[in-house]
């Protein structure tokens, strides 16, 4: 939830049998990418804004969407089969 605070890092690490640097790396990935923040190097929050949510639903759509092109085209079907299917399935669901 939006301003829920994340475990410490060496707590996370405890609790994940894992070196404390990966924990801090996973941190400052998902600080850079605006997940969390970090207020004074002494505890950091979960940051779930409409915009965060909004990217990771892009995100998860276009995984499924590729996934769906490469089976497909791993079934030898072309881009207007796909796109037949599709449309089928649409009026359909």
């Amino acid at each position: 939830m939006d301003g829920e605070d994340m475990p410490s890092r060496r707590e996370l690490a405890l609790r994940l049998s894992i070196n404390p640097n990966t924990v801090q790396k996973a941190y400052k990935l998902l600080e850079d990418e605006g997940f969390i923040r970090t207020i004074s190097n002494i505890r950091s929050i979960a940051v779930v804004t409409q915009d965060t949510k909004e990217r990771i639903r892009c995100q998860l759509i276009e995984q499924q969407v590729k996934t769906f092109i490469t089976d497909c085209k791993s079934c030898g079907m072309n881009f207007q089969q796909t796109i037949a299917i599709m449309t089928t399935l649409w009026d359909k669901i």
